[in-house]
C-alpha cells in the first residue's frame, strides 16, 4: 500500500511540474522578418477561470522592433476580474520604447518593471497607474462586458542585428477574487486544476486505498 501511495505522490509531482512548464513561451524572430502568434494564459481560482489571449504581430528590424497587441479577456465578467497588466522579457532588452498606437485602456508602457513573482519584465504595458497594480475600475474587463479587448502598438530600440528572442509572457488579473500574476502558452489550453485541487486529489486517492487495505485486513 506505502509503495502505492509513493507512486501516486509521484504522478501527482510530476503533474504539477508538467503543468507548471506548460505556462512557458520563448519565441526567436531574425531581423528583417516578421512574426504573429498567439499567447494564451489560463488559471483557475475558486471554480472560476482567468482566461486571457494575446495576438502578437510583430516586425524585426536592425534598430528596433514593432509590436502589435490585441489583447482580449475571456474571463466571465461576473467575475470581476479584470487585465490590468501584460509584460515580457526580450533578449537584447532595448533601450527605449515609444508607443504607437495607445489602446482605450492599455496607454502605458515601462522598461525593466516590477511584476510581482517575476521580479522584473523588460517590457510591461499596463492600463492604470503602474506596472505593479492600479485602479480596477481603468483595467480591461472580461468577456460580456461593453469592450472586452485592447488593441495597441508600441516599438522597443535598440541593437537587433541577430534578431531577438521574447519569453516569460506574464498578465496580471485584478478584481473580486484577488490579484494573480501568472505565465501565458502559446498552446490553447484546458482548464486543469489548481495545485490545491490536485492535493485534493491525491488525499482522496490515499483515503481510498487505506480504505480498501483495510478491507482485506479483515
Amino acid at each position: 500500500m506505502n509503495k502505492t501511495i509513493r507512486v501516486l505522490a509521484l504522478s501527482c509531482l510530476a503533474w504539477c511540474a508538467t503543468s507548471v512548464s506548460a505556462h512557458a513561451a520563448s519565441i526567436t524572430i531574425a531581423s528583417s522578418s516578421t512574426s504573429s502568434f498567439d499567447i494564451y494564459w489560463s488559471l483557475v481560482v475558486g471554480g472560476t477561470e482567468l482566461a486571457a489571449v494575446g495576438n502578437f504581430d510583430i516586425t524585426v528590424t536592425d534598430s528596433y522592433v514593432d509590436f502589435g497587441v490585441t489583447l482580449t479577456n475571456n474571463t466571465l465578467a461576473s467575475a470581476n476580474e479584470n487585465v490590468h497588466a501584460i509584460g515580457l522579457n526580450a533578449d537584447p532588452e532595448g533601450t527605449r520604447l515609444s508607443m504607437l498606437d495607445s489602446g482605450y485602456y492599455f496607454k502605458s508602457l515601462g522598461l525593466d518593471q516590477k511584476f510581482a513573482g517575476y521580479k522584473t519584465i523588460d517590457i510591461c504595458a499596463w492600463a492604470s497607474q503602474n506596472c505593479a497594480g492600479g485602479a480596477q475600475g481603468a483595467n480591461l474587463p472580461g468577456a460580456g462586458a461593453l469592450v472586452s479587448s485592447d488593441s495597441f502598438a508600441f516599438r522597443l530600440f535598440g541593437d537587433f542585428t541577430d534578431g531577438i528572442t521574447l519569453s516569460n509572457f506574464v498578465v496580471k488579473f485584478q478584481g473580486d477574487l484577488g490579484s494573480y500574476e501568472f505565465g501565458g502558452s502559446t498552446d490553447r489550453p484546458t482548464s486543469t486544476p489548481e495545485p490545491a485541487s490536485a492535493i485534493l486529489l491525491l488525499t482522496g486517492a490515499a483515503a481510498a486505498l487505506l480504505g480498501t487495505e483495510r478491507r482485506r485486513c479483515r
